[in-house]
């Protein structure tokens, strides 16, 4: 094997490292907000976290929440510092999700 590709090989692992290390930031950061809404809802209505559905829609542009039989929906804003998402349903109060400290703390070590 020569210099070429040694050099060649190490590019394509240094690539690929930090592309599945941008994917696992990511993945650290959704499931840190997944983790504060489940805590969130789950102690405002009373339901184990393991019962508060969340999920992202397909383009990424909403949170859909469904809990003790309710569905909130939160609309992402294009801005970042945008930590204390609002969701709203029919017929009920908006709900904040607010970070603890930890969680806040787990997110700056994410981004």
């Amino acid at each position: 094997m020569d210099a070429a590709q040694i050099n060649f090989r190490r590019d394509v692992r240094v690539q690929l490292t930090q592309t599945f290390l941008a994917i696992e930031l990511e993945m650290n950061t959704t499931d840190i907000y997944q983790q504060a809404i489940k805590r969130t809802f789950s102690q405002l209505y009373s339901v184990p976290p393991s019962t508060v559905d969340v999920a992202w829609s397909n383009e990424g542009d909403t949170i859909v929440v469904k809990c003790a039989g309710k569905t909130f929906i939160h609309l992402i804003l294009s801005d970042a510092n945008d930590d204390a998402p609002q969701f709203l349903s029919i017929n009920e109060d908006p709900v904040v999700v607010t970070l603890t400290d930890e969680e806040r703390q787990q997110l700056d070590r994410a981004i």
